[in-house]
């Protein structure tokens, strides 16, 4: 491999400036024309490398070299290729006019920007300066100083140099105006639980929030102090409160209590009162800021509609029609009421669209923000402030952090670094963020499943004891040891751990690319293999690998992978690839030791898991696609792609699509776990294997839990491990967050 060249330039200051942007190596920060962004990992990596060598051809070895010093294993070309695209992005430059970052055909890259002076210049560049100056000196004969005129200034000034620089050296950099304009953060609610979907009122009085120990409400509390009240009465959930323009009243969002109906947007006094039904919807809606027109999305005729209608719900006009392959939610009318927005996405990939309020094709807003988890609008309508989990490398739960993201596809900038999640962010007029802060504590947890849901509880064993995130625990064969994600030193990696009390625990994959999400590990019965899921961040869909117990052996056996279960020999790993929009579902299996997938079923399934005795498949289906009528069907197959009969359906409101639940069978064959909801809480279920009656495992009351995408069996069948996260949110404000640019 090609040795990277020393260059005089080598960066000795964190901070420089290029072009019209300024970076610090030390923070990652990344300014330009005063917007601030924020760089991490590989891309900050890259433009070091360049910086370090300005001018100069950085081939592929050497940037393979610089980003992959510990001979990590990669896919060459797509993973060099795919750095250089995530530092233009970053740096908003175009491969084939580039003002930053040129392409040089079957060499490599350089840099074409001049390096400018930096906040620290002399940092930079004063041992140049020192040295020039010195070769300078040097290399003027002995008494061609004496006493010429020219050669007096040529001394005077040069002293200069050495004594500005000396005394440069020592000042601190002049800070810009609003660089050191401390973050105020005021919590605003105290409940026990989940207080969401923040939302203050255009006069800036009032906020209101969804909350509830079982039953969500709107509730309104003053800003400046004070008990919340709570304005909603009737026995179901109410979400995502919107306030109309004069103040006084709200609209929100109730689900039908029949699942195979839409729910509906009401509005409500703002103090309480009766509630007015506006429209018919499956998510929330949004008021115009002129208080005349509602937007929101309608189930119409087996057609998905955005549509905007009077404020009293008369009179819809359909805005736009929208493929049916995708959860949509969150419609924001702009600022000024020329633009909605909406979020739209399905399993990892989300986005944010906009689509003019008079009608037209809508646009996405060109940046990759993985999960978003709430957006509002900019007070300029220039841009939006989002909840993204994009920079994360946990797939399910992830931490969400604030982020501004410009319309015209400027450089996304990170506002939040707090390690807590910041979801459903508001904006007012003053650039107040109003936002829910949420908490999680994760640990896996062994539960009996004999005895009543709440003494499966009280008789329930910790087995991890961690502050980090741990996930997703699959048990050896043998049952003496377990393993699961965890991102203890800063990615998510596979960590095994012994069950005999030792705690014992050895890592058996090393990623640490930032840019790469590592899933669900399953070990095989046979105890030879555990397969793994991975996930880059440009790509749609995953590769599915196998790692042995140790972490030798590590290969990707498919390209394209998912939802993974072993068949009951240990051969073959059923895989559900994320499908291409408009196509159907299917189930494959991949040969463990080599060779072609082979289709199992391909009439819309999705999520197959395996008998013990190798011939029965159990696997999942969507009633329909349409968002808010996800209802799923478990079916079971023998042989496995045969006929099928189906032997449970559950609503949508208690199998969120969201949740990425997969069926896990029992080794005794006699069940299938699955994790379900009941009102804050997430707990275990067992569904015969026959057909029959869901029997619950778990009773976590009215405490807020998660437990994220998989669980696993003891060998015996007598005990289920699963990952539980114990959650809490609050309502809280930022205060000067958007000025610190």
């Amino acid at each position: 491999m090609a040795e990277l060249p020393q260059h005089a330039g080598t960066v000795q200051s964190t901070i420089v400036r290029f072009g019209q942007f300024e970076v610090d190596f030390q923070s990652g920060a990344l300014s330009s024309n005063g917007t601030k962004t924020l760089l991490q990992g590989q891309p900050l990596q890259l433009l070091e490398l360049f910086v370090q060598h300005p001018g100069r051809v950085m081939t592929r070895e050497q940037i393979q070299q610089r980003l992959w010093p510990d001979g990590t294993v990669v896919e060459f070309e797509h993973s060099v290729n795919a750095a250089v695209k995530r530092l233009r992005e970053a740096l908003g430059d175009d491969a084939d006019k580039p003002q930053y970052i040129e392409t040089i055909p079957r060499r490599g890259y350089r840099l074409i920007a001049p390096l400018c002076s930096t906040t620290e210049p002399v940092q930079l560049h004063g041992n140049q300066v020192l040295f020039a100056l010195r070769r300078a000196l040097a290399s003027i004969a002995p008494g061609a100083l004496r006493w010429s005129p020219p050669a007096a200034v040529f001394l005077v000034l040069a002293a200069g140099l050495l004594l500005g620089y000396r005394w440069l050296r020592n000042q601190p950099a002049a800070p810009s105006s609003h660089a050191n304009t401390p973050v105020v953060m005021q919590r605003l609610t105290d409940f026990v639980g989940m207080e969401e979907s923040p939302v203050v009122s255009p006069d800036g009085k009032s906020l209101a929030f969804s909350a509830g120990v079982d039953t969500p409400h709107i509730w309104v509390r003053l800003t400046s102090g004070g008990s919340p009240l709570k304005i909603t009465r009737d026995d179901v959930p109410h979400l995502y409160p919107r306030w109309t323009p004069d103040s006084a009243s709200l609209i929100y969002f109730s689900p039908a209590k029949d699942p195979d109906m839409q729910g509906a947007i009401y509005e409500i006094p703002a103090l309480g009162g009766s509630p007015r039904r506006l429209a018919s919807s499956f998510t929330g809606g949004d008021i115009s800021h002129d208080g005349r027109r509602i937007a929101y999305f309608r189930h119409n005729d087996k057609k998905l509609e955005l549509v905007v209608a009077d404020r009293s719900g008369s009179n819809p006009r359909v805005l736009a029609l929208l493929p049916q392959d995708y959860d949509y939610s969150s419609p924001r009318w702009s600022p000024d009421d020329r633009l909605i927005a909406y979020r739209r996405g399905r399993v990892f990939n989300y986005e944010i669209f906009t689509i003019s309020s008079a009608g037209g094709e809508p646009t996405g807003i060109p940046h990759d923000l993985k999960l978003v988890a709430g957006y509002s609008w900019l007070p300029d309508g220039s841009g939006i402030v989002c909840s993204s989990s994009l920079n994360t490398t946990s797939l399910y739960l992830p931490t969400f952090d604030l982020f501004v993201a410009r319309l015209d596809g400027g450089p996304l900038r990170q506002l939040t670094f707090a390690g807590t999640s910041f979801v459903d962010p508001d904006v007012d007029t003053e650039g107040r963020v109003f936002v829910s802060q949420q908490r999680r504590d994760f640990n896996i947890w062994k539960f009996p499943i004999d005895g009543s849901p709440a003494e499966n509880v009280r008789r329930s064993a910790q087995v991890t004891r961690q502050t980090g995130e741990v996930q997703t625990p699959s048990i050896s064969p043998d049952g003496r040891e377990m393993v699961y994600l965890s991102d203890f030193g800063g990615h998510s990696n596979l960590w095994v751990t012994k069950l005999d009390g030792s705690a014992e625990t050895r890592q058996i994959t090393f990623e640490h690319d930032s840019n790469v999400a590592v899933g669900v590990p399953v070990w095989s019965p046979a105890g030879h293999h555990i397969t793994f899921f991975t996930r880059r961040r440009d790509t749609r869909i995953g590769d599915q690998w196998v790692v042995s117990p140790d972490g030798s052996s590590l290969r990707r056996l498919v390209p394209e992978g998912g939802w993974a279960a072993w068949s009951s020999d240990g051969k073959w790993v059923y895989v559900s690839p994320q499908r291409e929009e408009g196509a159907r579902n299917r189930i494959s299996k991949v040969p463990v030791d080599g060779g072609e997938p082979v289709e199992v079923r391909t009439d819309d399934s999705f999520i197959g898991t395996a008998s013990v005795d190798g011939g029965t498949l159990f696997f999942v289906r969507m009633r329909s696609r349409a968002p808010g009528n996800q209802d799923v069907e478990i079916h079971r197959a023998s042989p496995e792609n045969g006929p099928s009969q189906v032997i449970a359906r559950i609503p949508a409101q208690r199998w969120p699509l969201y949740y990425l639940v997969q069926p896990v069978a029992s080794p005794d064959g006699k069940w299938l776990a699955l994790m379900l909801a009941d009102g804050p809480a997430k707990n275990l279920y067992l569904l015969p294997t026959a057909g029959g009656s869901l029997r619950q495992v778990t009773d976590f009351g009215n405490t807020a839990t998660e437990i994220p995408r998989h669980v696993s069996w003891s060998p015996d069948s007598k005990h289920v491990y699963a990952a539980v996260a114990r959650m809490d949110a609050d309502v809280v404000v930022l205060m000067n967050l958007l000025r610190r640019d």
